[in-house]
């Protein structure tokens, strides 16, 4: 029988209170998560060990055929990863609602709004990844035309700066999918300002969830991160004239170990969701209670 949650999410809340309550949920409903969103975590990994057997394979390079099926492959792991993190979404929504993660009756489970709203994220974070990566290179490419060390600096500091930025913009976009009848550019309108003022509590959680993530996918993805780096100097050696020197499985070894570490990469990246749930629900609790003061002063 579910009971419900003992934290609320409209709750104020520290950094460090929203950082551990939101490991702490994720940790403690893992089974209820992992049953509903595995298939597409597989499916999604088996078509990133794909793309990883293509890209140690010299010869499959070499063939335009393939190369435009593996831009194929690559596009449908995207939409994939987007139904794995909507079908997380789902089970957040109703724990918004009822205060508990529900049990999954099906393997399959997801809310087509929720689905929807996660695409509409993905797209627009997207949009804004590239933009800032284009910014980055075109500073880079004139930086090393001109052969300037001050410039070079401006296209690592320039995206940085950016994206600590926008950084508000997290509190609308979690906001914006776990609450349900709300559109997202109207939200970005009403509340970047709210998260900007809270920047201090958005800040601490986004860096210990990026140091806590980023240490964990270094771990998972090691494996597959010296494979690449030593079927690449193998290739690199081939062109430059010298035998490749590397098992004939290769490709496929390297295929195995990219599906192993992008499935554990979908659930760690997705454990950093988690605090920035109740840091949304902190930063909404502390807007109600200023709002509630104002109003009873006039």
């Amino acid at each position: 029988m579910e009971t419900p949650s003992e934290e609320p999410v409209l709750k104020s809340r520290s950094a460090r209170h929203c950082i551990s309550t939101g490991y702490r949920l994720y940790i403690g409903h893992f089974r209820r998560i992992f049953r509903a969103t595995w298939p597409a975590a597989l499916v999604a990994s088996l078509l990133s060990g794909l793309i990883g057997t293509w890209h140690a394979n010299l010869q499959m390079q070499s063939q335009p055929g393939l190369t435009t099926a593996m831009a194929v492959v690559a596009l449908l792991t995207v939409l994939v990863s987007v139904t794995f993190y909507a079908q997380a979404m789902t089970l957040l929504c109703h724990h918004r609602e009822q205060g508990v993660v529900p049990r999954v009756a099906r393997m399959f489970t997801i809310d087509g709004a929720v689905l929807r709203r996660t695409f509409i994220c993905a797209l627009t974070c997207g949009i804004i990844w590239l933009v800032i990566i284009s910014l980055a290179t075109s500073v880079s490419v004139y930086a090393m035309i001109n052969q300037s060390k001050v410039w070079l600096a401006a296209a690592v500091l320039l995206p940085l700066a950016l994206l600590l930025l926008l950084l508000p913009l997290s509190y609308p976009a979690v906001r914006y999918l776990t609450t349900r009848q709300t559109k997202l550019f109207a939200l970005v309108k009403t509340d970047f300002g709210k998260g900007f003022s809270h920047y201090g509590l958005l800040f601490c959680v986004w860096l210990i969830t990026t140091i806590f993530s980023a240490m964990a996918i270094a771990v998972a993805c090691l494996p597959a991160i010296i494979l690449m780096v030593a079927n690449a100097t193998a290739v690199a050696g081939n062109l430059a004239g010298d035998p490749i020197g590397m098992p004939a499985h290769m490709p496929n070894l390297v295929g195995c170990v990219f599906t192993l570490a992008s499935f554990f990469q979908h659930y760690i990246m997705l454990s950093a969701f988690f605090p920035f749930y109740y840091t949304s629900g902190s930063i909404e609790a502390q807007e109600q209670e200023r709002n509630e003061k104002k109003n009873s002063i006039y």
